[in-house]
């Protein structure tokens, strides 16, 4: 009978130490990944360095028309700076200091973008547009979109745009987006020859969207 008893005790022993046993091997296991966890975490705000981004658009009627159709103000850390038939002296002048005020009064924004949509009202002046882009592009990264296509009604020939479009892409230290093909293939829309119906202006920022974001 004591013998009896003093096996079930070492049987009661056994199952309560195999208990503790697989009590400390989940512990250890989920610490792991705990740790694991976090180490992944780390690793992925080491990588992106915590960073946020700021979108500044800035363009003459254009972008006036597609901030209308589209909103894109109301998107969180987006800006918009756009003026009926504003060209390059608008935008060396007012606009790029506009931008620089935008960007200094968000200092919890540490990464800018710029993206550009001048042309349409002096075509001729492809050089100085370089130029500019080339020193904005020290404070920000800047995206300039092509000038894009028009339709019956402009005066604006076909060929200035497609000249100015190649300075542009050409231009070091920016990047090019080549939106005029895209409305060439796709199809567009200006009743006056130069300014896109609601339609166009939203099949256009869809691909600003899928292209910048």
């Amino acid at each position: 009978m004591l013998i009896q008893r003093k096996r079930i005790g070492e049987v009661k022993m056994m199952k309560r130490n195999k208990r503790n046993v697989i009590f400390w091997l989940l512990l250890v296991v989920f610490l792991l990944c705990s740790h694991g966890a976090v180490a992944s975490e780390m690793e992925d705000r080491a990588e992106d360095g915590n960073t946020r981004r700021g979108y500044i658009f800035i363009g003459d009627s254009r972008f006036a028309a597609l901030e209308q159709n589209c909103s894109i103000s109301s998107i969180p850390d987006c800006f918009v700076l756009a003026k009926v038939s504003a060209g390059y002296r608008w935008m060396t002048d007012e606009a790029v200091f506009a931008a620089y005020d935008i960007m200094d009064s968000h200092p919890e924004i540490t990464d800018w973008m710029i993206i550009s949509g001048f042309g349409i009202n002096d075509l001729h002046n492809g050089e100085k547009y370089a130029a500019a882009y080339q020193s904005l592009a020290e404070a920000a990264q800047v995206v300039v979109l092509s000038v894009n296509p028009v339709g019956k009604g402009s005066k604006i020939r076909d060929e200035e745009i497609v000249s100015f479009n190649e300075d542009m892409m050409q231009t070091e230290g920016i990047q090019y987006l080549d939106t005029y093909h895209f409305l060439q293939e796709s199809g567009f829309y200006a009743r006056d020859g130069v300014h896109y119906d609601a339609e166009t202006n939203r099949r256009l920022w869809d691909m600003l969207w899928e292209s910048l974001f």
